[in-house]
């Protein structure tokens, strides 16, 4: 049993490596959230993490989800298709289900949105690059790296802290890290 109601997505170990349609269907007023995935196991288990974070992208769905649970939700493929084909794919079911008025579904946008493949222009791109000025840069330096770590030297912890740390990593393979390349 669940700590918490969970999203129900019950997925084929076919459908979860594929990539395709999907939908989020409510067991209240049957509306639905159309969305498209690469890969959609991973899209179930994001999409279950969003809403349950309170981060996903459609305010809507969200909302719901908020005021319903995720229990109420139900996550079904539509149609399985190749990756180049999603866009439209996805266009289609969304027409099919009506899924932008309001009374029927959850998204926002008539159009499919995807992004893939698109060509930003050389403006574009300076303000992207503008905008990412004096960010810290994510591989972290030997020196800020050794900063952090003197940081934590030396911190004693609780025995329930180091009792829960152990419970939680029992069992669990621990990943080493390679020696770095001469």
């Amino acid at each position: 049993m669940p700590r918490y109601p969970q999203l129900i997505c019950n997925l084929t170990d076919t459908e979860k490596n594929s990539s395709g349609i999907y939908v989020l269907r409510n067991a209240h007023d049957l509306r639905v959230y159309v969305g498209a995935a690469k890969h959609l196991g991973r899209a179930c288990a994001s999409t279950r993490h969003e809403l349950r974070q309170g981060r996903h992208a459609s305010r809507q769905l969200q909302a719901y989800a908020i005021t319903h649970g995720l229990a109420s939700l139900r996550f079904e493929v539509l149609e399985l298709c190749p990756v180049d084909e999603l866009p439209t794919a996805k266009q289609r079911q969304v027409a099919a289900h009506l899924a932008t008025d309001p009374a029927h579904g959850f998204n926002t946008l008539a159009s499919a949105g995807f992004t893939q493949g698109q060509v930003l222009s050389d403006e574009h791109r300076a303000r992207i690059s503008a905008g990412k000025v004096g960010r810290p840069i994510t591989p972290r330096t030997a020196e800020h790296q050794e900063k952090l770590a003197s940081a934590h030297r030396g911190r004693t912890r609780s025995p329930e802290t180091r009792a829960a740390i152990s419970a939680a990593t029992t069992g669990k393979k621990k990943h080493r890290k390679a020696p770095p390349a001469a």
